[in-house]
């Protein structure tokens, strides 16, 4: 077989942030590879189109090899001088003279405490989400810069390389590696033996269907996700997010009022294409003053030329630009509510698009569905990485009855992802309203939570998690109504996905800690493993989601995508639960709580080739509370990421050391933050009062962990990949908490000098849902736990010692004291 090789090096630099994008961009050196190889990358559908006699154009797209997003995150450091990692800020609990007047305010209606509570907590929060948005912003902004270089500079590289000539060149993405290319069977050829060139495949214009627009009611429907408990507990309006609308046509100021739109908060795009009342109904739902983000910002877009036909004699770089231009905008969710038609393979190039802006740019895209009851999903909801939304209408209009009834939408896959990932309210006019509901909540979360806009697999996680019903029936036609065999216990099903999300619950799974993310690749052998402690607290059943990036799928063949999978299990369950969709980047679990609290979630790698898998999960009852906290305040398993044992407490030698987990006292900790030196204290819940200190020298730069009276803090760091770090200082250095000699087996926690590229100083934090108030840990809130809050207050007012766990969970109003006040909230609480 003769070998063909050419080896080509360009210099590329880049004329922005060159100092620290160049260890990226300094060379790319390019290998011809055997042809047979090459003929591998031209998809079947392009092969079958072109002929070797054939002196024909034709459109292709290409894509090439992806950015390193490990290389990405050093050099966004390297250039603002924090990365991912960084980017979430601490939170703090009320002062205890607002929880003072709060208690004396509740003394007259005892039962609004924590309504009172939740009210006060976004002005509280105020001033670190600000901090935490204007940090994310800026993070995403010079990754997204760095990003468009690499591509930018890669495929022109390419192009130089192959001899193509720049009017053959339709297209070149800023966040996605692809171009799109007018050429002969010849080039097609050439540039496929490119070592950079992963696929190339025939190019196709969509055929846009909008998801129809109608009237709806906005209170009604609100109501139905919970939406309007957190506008008005929790006063979230989505104020500052930076809501785009890539639409059919664009946001209309001559539509603006009737859809309830102040036209100030309105950015378009230019070039501006078509005006028409779809976009402005959208951007109603959404954003409108009754929707549901009435404080963002709205950008919009028209996708009225971008994957139509390209006149290569006159281009103008607007095709397919208008979505990227968005992005560049700093839109952080876009609402998507048309689609293109759609076959058995449902997975193109459109949707692989809109993958790798997902992936890229952190991005969260919403897609409606579309509205055939007999056809395929539509793209790009049909991507893996996007949020795709059904509908479903909140009252039976036959009866009028208050009832959700799932509309005959589309729904069927083919050979695409499975989609929808959950449903939203439609109103029976399509899921042109369905996207907008889900977009407008997203807009409320990064409020609440703006570091979430760099994690978009966390984000459906999240959106997933919150589901705790379905629709029983179907609705076909206005005298058509059946049954519709979906249950929350069969996990992500055909029709509905995850289910209906509510806005309450995925603000509590933040406010609880109960979810997280990460990283998955060789280091950790693709798989994770998250102990859950989850008391009832009169709930009866829990959703546990997960979902992970996709970026390595082929367009029309979905064969060489990843597999991941989890599985839940708890010494009750009669067989481990688990989920195990082939064809999804989604997983879901439902089940009804035990009588034993502890639960482990593991997520696993079953087939596929990323090398690096980015994950999230989360996790509620249905019988969720909101309690505000102090950001990673709270009680936690503690896990080395090296070894994958426990941190662990010796309550007689006051020695840590790291084992298997037991799930025992001994293994749990108390993470308290301070308000004022944003410094943390860690505590055994086997101890009283021992906070985790640096003991004795074990061996050269080893100091033991040990428990200690003494009240000195420690800082701890999120690493940015789902795993923390505790730091102190020694003689002015810094120590993080290892394993003595990095060992795998039962060994000594211990302090050594900082070292970032350590996993032994990384840990997991799992955390353990007890909830404040509940003394005697036994998943239920009475009275006799605000008993027990009196004798806890009467040992500690004799000097008396108290058991860390218990002295925490006795502090109710969260003041950082137990005192007589938290035993009067537990009662009151009990009154509602």
């Amino acid at each position: 077989m003769k070998v063909n090789k050419k080896i080509i090096t360009s210099i590329i630099s880049c004329m922005i942030m060159t100092t620290n994008v160049a260890s990226l961009l300094t060379s790319y050196t390019f290998e011809m590879e055997e042809e047979t190889l090459a003929e591998n990358k031209i998809s079947d559908e392009l092969t079958a189109l072109i002929s070797e006699s054939s002196s024909e154009s034709y459109p292709v797209v290409i894509w090439l090899e992806d950015v390193d997003n490990i290389d990405i995150e050093t050099s966004v450091e390297n250039e603002i001088g924090f990365n991912l990692a960084s980017l979430e800020e601490k939170y703090f609990a009320p002062s205890n003279d607002l929880i003072n007047e709060l208690a004396k305010a509740a003394e007259e209606n005892p039962t609004e405490y924590l309504d009172l509570l939740m009210e006060s907590h976004l002005e509280l929060t105020e001033t670190a989400r600000t901090e935490e948005k204007v940090k994310t912003e800026q993070y995403l902004e010079v990754k997204k810069e760095i990003v468009s270089n690499i591509h930018m500079d890669k495929a022109n590289s390419v192009i130089e390389d192959t001899g193509i000539l720049n009017d053959k060149v339709g297209f070149i993405s800023q966040y996605a590696p692809m171009i799109v290319c007018n050429l002969t069977v010849d080039e097609i050829n050439a540039i496929s033996q490119n070592s950079f060139v992963q696929e190339i495949t025939k190019y196709e214009k969509m055929e846009v269907i909008p998801c129809a627009v109608s009237s709806s009611n906005m209170l009604g429907a609100k109501n139905s996700l919970e939406i309007q408990k957190i506008n008005d507990s929790l006063n979230l309006t989505g104020n500052g997010v930076k809501i785009g609308f890539y639409e059919t046509d664009c946001v209309s100021s001559e539509y603006a009022e009737a859809e309830g739109i102040d036209v100030s908060r309105i950015n378009t795009i230019e070039p501006s294409y078509v005006v028409g009342r779809h976009a402005t109904y959208c951007a109603g739902v959404a954003a409108g003053n009754n929707g549901i983000a009435p404080d963002s910002i709205i950008y919009t877009a028209s996708c009225e030329y971008d994957w139509r036909n390209i006149d290569w004699s006159n281009y103008n770089n607007t095709h397919l630009s208008n979505l990227e231009k968005l992005i560049s905008s700093g839109v952080k969710v876009i609402n998507i509510s048309w689609g293109s038609g759609n076959y058995d393979d449902c997975y193109n190039n459109w949707a692989k698009y809109t993958d790798y802006l997902i992936a890229n740019t952190g991005v969260t895209i919403v897609c409606s569905t579309g509205n055939s009851p007999d056809g395929y999903i539509l793209n790009p909801a049909s991507s893996y990485n996007c949020i795709a939304v059904n509908g479903y209408s909140y009252y039976n209009p036959v009866t009028n009855a208050n009832e959700e009834l799932l509309n005959n939408y589309s729904y069927k896959n083919g050979n695409g992802c499975l989609k929808p990932d959950v449903i939203a309210p439609s109103l029976n006019s399509g899921t042109s309203t369905a996207a907008p509901y889900i977009t407008g909540m997203i807009a409320l979360l990064y409020q609440y939570k703006p570091s979430l806009m760099s994690h978009p697999e966390a984000v459906k996680a999240i959106l997933m998690a919150s589901c705790h019903k379905k629709c029983s029936k179907l609705y076909v036609d206005n005298s058509n109504i059946k049954s519709l065999n979906e249950i929350m216990t069969q996990g992500i099903t055909d029709r509905q996905g995850a289910g209906i999300p509510n806005m309450y619950n995925m603000i509590s799974i933040v406010s609880q800690h109960s979810y997280g993310y990460g990283l998955l690749n060789s280091s950790n052998n693709y798989k994770r493993e998250v102990q859950i402690l989850q008391p009832a607290y009169g709930a009866s059943n829990m959703n546990v989601s997960m979902s992970y990036l996709q970026t390595n799928v082929k367009s029309g063949n979905t064969s060489n995508r990843d597999d991941y999978d989890i599985q839940l299990s708890n010494p009750m369950f009669s067989s481990t639960k688990s989920s195990s969709k082939n064809n999804s980047s989604t997983e879901m679990i439902y089940t009804q709580l035990t009588s034993n609290d502890n639960y482990k979630l593991t997520i696993k790698k079953y087939s596929g080739s990323m090398e690096n898998v980015h994950y999230g999960y989360a996790w509620s009852t249905d019988n969720t509370t909101f309690y505000p906290s102090r950001y990673e305040e709270g009680i936690y398993y503690i896990k080395n990421v090296k070894s994958g044992k426990y941190l662990t407490m010796n309550s007689e030698t006051l020695n840590a050391s790291q084992s298997d987990f037991t799930g025992d006292s001994s293994q749990q900790w108390v993470l308290k933050v301070d308000n004022i030196a944003l410094i943390y204290y860690l505590q055994s819940a086997d101890g009283n009062e021992e906070n985790l200190e640096i003991g004795n020298l074990i061996n050269g730069e080893y100091y033991r962990a040990v428990g200690s009276p003494t009240s000195s803090t420690m800082y701890l760091f999120n690493n940015g990949d789902g795993t923390f770090s505790f730091e102190r200082f020694k003689y002015t250095n810094g120590y993080r908490l290892g394993i003595y000699n990095n060992s795998l087996s039962q060994n000594s926690a211990s302090w050594y000098k900082k070292d970032i590229s350590n996993i032994s100083q990384q840990w997991y934090l799992e955390s353990i849902e007890y909830k404040r108030g509940d003394v005697d840990m036994d998943g239920e809130i009475t009275l006799s736990d605000a008993d027990y809050v009196m004798d806890i207050y009467s040992d500690l007012s004799v000097g008396n010692d108290v058991n860390n766990i218990k002295k925490y969970l006795a502090d109710y109003n969260g003041n950082g004291m137990v005192n007589s006040s938290d035993a009067s909230l537990i009662r009151d609480y009990l009154k509602k």
